[in-house]
């Protein structure tokens, strides 16, 4: 009985590296459900259901026979009071009012109306993750995998109420995976809520967390990985967390094209441990089976855009459009410092004008033009925006640098101490996320919305600055400066995190400045089109015509850069017995039309009297008009 309880401490479990594993496994198996179903066209509401009560039934079994629960390693209570406890009743705050945010609004982001939402809609009404005709391509190329997730609560929910859980879950385990990261780093309780407090507080991340965009699920990727990362670091990692390990970049990989930015240096400092513990050959072997891990979680969507595009990625012109041209250490100086003043801009113009000028100052003095289309989307400004395309994450960007230099610094100044591994694991973490920072500067163009992508340094980066300001707190004093200091740098993430928590200007809790709108006051058809208001009045009449012939079958005829999802969420929700079919396509996809005839045609930029052969029977501002194979009465 003592040799068996002995082991059971032993093989105790973290309940937050068990909820790591735990995610992982979800994402899984969300995909090889999905991609399963929809090979056979079942990836509807009753194949759902049966999937994952067969997946809950196996997990608990699996768990009951490895006796997961008893193995969890509990927190102990009286070493989160305090101060630890404060600031994670600050973040559990944030999410529970996040969850509400994510509940009460639709999905309407820019780019959800355009590509996120509209794919999960065709997916739904197909009930299979195949290509389609659509002149949006990017539906069709762009990594699927939170969009997967998506669908599964789309169709198990009958609507698009759930879909923004997807990032809040990818926060709330985000913020896990951080705090158990910086216990891997030697921080105590303090250092872990900090870590954690962090994470919640970054603006991006407040306002990413409602919406049904995938940044904030790219940087749970990374986080997970960065836990194995740390893991392998510190021990000889066992069979099944290198197969987690290699699910996270599996997964991140088919989530989004950013992902391999800050997967890179995590994975070099995962094989060069990996050599240290085990040798060239057992590596070897390690890469093999997490590159089948890697490709199978990959090969549906790969196989797709094989066949549509003839390359595994999608078109070449859609990958080469957003990863730089240019090589070298200029380009990457450029990418830098561009890429800092997303988040150093100021509200003021008088402030953000000198500092492009000193940008295009530096830019002179390296040779390269600041707008050099080898490494820029778009045109390069400074300025600051709180809407979740742009925002920056100035405080959190300022403690991130302050926290790795210091780690770094301290540890080599201590490197003699005994006191640590951990320090000194803390200062290779720490040149790891610079790592990323560098590695994303190399790869991606800047582009104004560069903020977002960026979101996966901020949470890797919150274990380290939880580490460092639980060290700052430490520091003796006779006046107590250094935990006075810790706690107002905490504070003040908090205080200046309260405009994106209250106030997302596409999903206001409280009413926004100028207009008064919030989610209270607005119906969510008029928070549908609260980041594109000029399109409203197009389309709700043509959404409204539509809605009063008796045609099931309609035919859509849309801009590429027009939404398409408003006409799936008002004339075409799941069970509504309504299809909607493009009848025109993006070049390589004809082959993908639709057999179907459909008796009305929706289109948004039409003038003509007929069209198809259908006429005219309502036209708004112009442009916005619905053809129907015989008038309605």
């Amino acid at each position: 009985m003592q040799d068996n309880a002995h082991a059971v401490r032993r093989a105790a479990l973290d309940w937050r590296e068990a909820a790591v594993g735990l995610v992982v496994l979800l994402g899984a198996f969300t995909t090889l459900a999905s991609e399963g179903l929809g090979l056979v066209h079942a990836l509807d509401r009753s194949h759902l259901l049966i999937a994952w009560t067969l997946f809950a039934v196996a997990l608990g079994a699996l768990g009951w026979r490895q006796h997961w629960i008893a193995r969890l390693q509990p927190s102990r209570p009286r070493e989160w009071t305090g101060q630890p406890a404060i600031w994670l009743a600050v973040a559990l705050a944030y999410a529970l009012i996040l969850l509400v945010v994510a509940l009460a609004a639709p999905p309407n982001t820019n780019d959800s109306l355009q590509y996120h939402m509209s794919r999960v809609a065709h997916w739904a009404q197909q009930a299979s993750l195949a290509h389609y005709a659509t002149p949006i391509s990017r539906q069709l190329w762009m990594p699927p995998f939170a969009e997967i997730a998506v669908l599964n609560l789309y169709v198990l929910a009958g609507g698009d109420r759930l879909v923004n859980l997807v990032q809040w879950m990818s926060m709330a385990f985000g913020v896990l995976a951080v705090s158990r990261i910086a216990a891997g780093l030697g921080a105590k309780p303090k250092g872990q809520a900090f870590a954690a407090l962090f994470a919640a507080t970054v603006p991006m991340g407040i306002l990413q967390a409602t919406s049904t965009q995938n940044d904030y699920v790219t940087a749970l990727w990374v986080v997970c990985l960065a836990h194995y990362a740390l893991k392998a670091h510190q021990a000889r990692l066992t069979l099944a967390e290198w197969g987690l390990a290699a699910g996270a970049v599996g997964l991140g990989t088919l989530t989004k094209g950013t992902f391999p930015g800050f997967a890179l240096p995590l994975l070099v400092w995962m094989g060069v441990s990996a050599v240290r513990r085990s040798g060239w050959r057992a590596t070897a072997r390690i890469a093999l089976l997490g590159l089948v891990i890697v490709l199978l979680l990959n090969a549906g969507a790969w196989t797709r855009n094989l066949r549509a595009y003839g390359t595994p990625l999608g078109p070449v012109e859609g990958i080469t459009g957003h990863g730089n041209t240019l090589y070298s250490w200029r380009a990457v100086a450029s990418n830098m410092i561009r890429n800092a003043t997303l988040h150093l801009a100021t509200p003021y113009g008088d402030v953000n004008g000198p500092i492009k000028d000193a940008v295009t100052a530096v830019h002179n003095w390296m040779g390269l033009d600041v707008n050099d289309p080898r490494t820029t989307m778009g045109e390069y400004r400074v300025k600051r925006s709180f809407h979740e395309d742009f925002a920056g994450n100035p405080y959190h960007f300022v403690l991130i640098w302050t926290s790795l230099v210091g780690l770094v610094c301290l540890t080599a100044r201590r490197s003699t101490r005994a006191e640590d591994g951990s320090m000194r694991a803390a200062a290779v973490y720490a040149l790891v996320v610079v790592a990323q920072y560098a590695a994303f500067a190399l790869l991606y163009k800047w582009q104004a919305t560069g903020s977002r992508l960026l979101l996966a340094f901020f949470l890797a980066s919150a274990p380290a600055a939880g580490v460092a300001l639980e060290r700052l707190h430490a520091v003796a004093s006779p006046r107590r400066l250094g935990p006075a200091a810790a706690n107002g740098i905490a504070l003040l993430l908090v205080l200046t995190s309260l405009r994106p928590l209250w106030m997302n200007p596409s999903r206001p809790l409280i009413p926004r400045p100028g207009d008064g709108i919030s989610l209270a006051n607005t119906s969510r058809q008029e928070m549908l089109f609260i980041n594109t208001p000029e399109l409203m009045p197009g389309y709700m009449p043509l959404i409204e015509a539509a809605s009063r012939i008796e045609c099931s079958a309609l035919g859509l005829k849309i801009d590429s850069s027009h939404p398409e999802y408003p006409f799936w969420a008002l004339l075409a929700p799941p069970g509504s017995g309504v299809r909607l079919d493009h009848i025109e396509v993006d070049p390589p996809l004809g082959g993908y039309l639709s057999p179907f005839k459909p008796c009305a045609i929706l289109c948004t930029y039409c003038t003509d009297a007929s069209l198809a052969g259908m006429p005219l029977l309502f036209n708004q501002a112009g442009a916005y008009s619905l053809y129907v194979s015989s008038p309605a009465p």
